[in-house]
């Protein structure tokens, strides 16, 4: 079951939005605008999330080298939702192969109902 998330995205608008409807849906969640940020977050907390939100392309770390981070500070780590404006994903198969990670990739701009479907679909499946 997915209860605490982690929310990152250089664009506050977006990751406000995304925070306000999780909590609304009484889902636990935290803000990060940037992958040092998110990185911080999950140590302050003690590696308790079950899933991050993730942009793809931001400014410094991008979000497939933030997942690299957490998986190898986190064995447990197993879920995580990219978003993405980018129409050719720069992820390849073989950046995350050694990773034992539940990937969706959700493209923007997405619905509301459709990141929540996401979550409750990647929550059913007990890791």
């Amino acid at each position: 079951m997915i209860k605490n998330i982690l929310v990152v995205d250089n664009e506050d608008y977006l990751r406000e939005v995304i925070a306000m409807t999780l909590t609304e849906l009484t889902f636990v969640v935290s803000e990060a605008n940037s992958a040092s940020e998110a990185i911080t977050k999950f140590y302050e907390l003690g590696h308790t999330f079950d899933l991050v939100i993730t942009d793809v392309a931001m400014p410094g770390v991008s979000g497939p080298e933030l997942i690299k981070k957490i998986s190898s500070y986190d064995q447990n780590f197993s879920k995580v939702i990219f978003i993405t404006g980018l129409f050719e994903l720069p992820l390849e198969a073989k950046d995350f192969e050694k990773i034992d990670l539940k990937i969706k990739i959700l493209f923007k701009p997405f619905l509301m109902s459709e990141l929540v479907a996401t979550i409750l679909e990647m929550g059913k499946n007990k890791d």
